[in-house]
């Protein structure tokens, strides 16, 4: 005789009927709150005081799980509340530095410039100096 075969739960959270898991939805739709909203509500709720006469382990496994439950949310939020910041381009070498658009007036007045330097002063001081 062969050993029936369990079938795992394939849903470990949430209701298991079709009824419940509907009015659950029903019941957030009309609440018209945002996940965002909710992951931030979950974010700053207060931790669980012990209950009365409460086992302090039972007391610190239920305070880890509102702890994991807040790290959670936060996790879920962080990129909502606080994006990426957007990545540079890093350039590799002087050759993928796109060329800036030449403007033709600028660079007649460059080249004026210099040539009214040439005239003014002596080859010797417009040339680099030598350090002895």
């Amino acid at each position: 005789m062969m050993a029936a075969k369990k079938t795992p739960n394939t849903s470990k959270f949430g209701p298991k009927s079709k009824a419940k898991r509907e009015a659950l939805i029903a019941e957030a739709a009309a609440a018209n709150i945002a996940p965002l909203d909710y992951m931030l509500l979950v974010l700053n709720e207060a931790p669980p005081k012990q209950r009365p006469r409460e086992d302090p382990e039972l007391y610190q496994a239920r305070l880890a799980r509102h702890e994991d439950r807040r790290m959670d949310a936060a996790k879920a939020a962080a990129p909502y509340v606080h994006p990426k910041p957007q990545q540079s381009v890093r350039l590799e070498s002087v050759e993928d530095v796109p060329p800036e658009p030449i403007n033709v007036l600028e660079l007649a007045k460059k080249v004026a410039f210099l040539f009214s330097m040439a005239q003014t002063r002596p080859e010797t001081e417009l040339l680099p100096r030598q350090i002895n």
